[in-house]
């Protein structure tokens, strides 16, 4: 099990938006948070884990999400 930061590197790509109605958009840079990598099933290519972060913008409220999951499937 790997954990790693998501506000480590700061010059890689993390993005991300919402709307709170049709008017209101909201573009989120900041992140503060992490990713565990759970299972690497190399047999089937999937990698499993866990999340969490804080994303913030000015004018925006702040969001957090918690106890997030995932399974990606990867090409070796």
């Amino acid at each position: 099990m790997n954990t790693y930061p998501l506000n480590k590197y700061p010059d890689s790509y993390g993005d991300g938006f919402y709307t709170k109605n049709p008017s209101s958009f909201c573009d989120t840079k900041a992140y503060i948070g992490f990713v565990t990598i759970t299972k690497i099933d190399r047999a089937n290519y999937i990698v499993s884990g866990t999340f969490e972060f804080n994303s913030s913008a000015q004018g925006c409220d702040t969001l957090k999400i918690t106890n997030g999951r995932f399974d990606i499937t990867y090409i070796p």
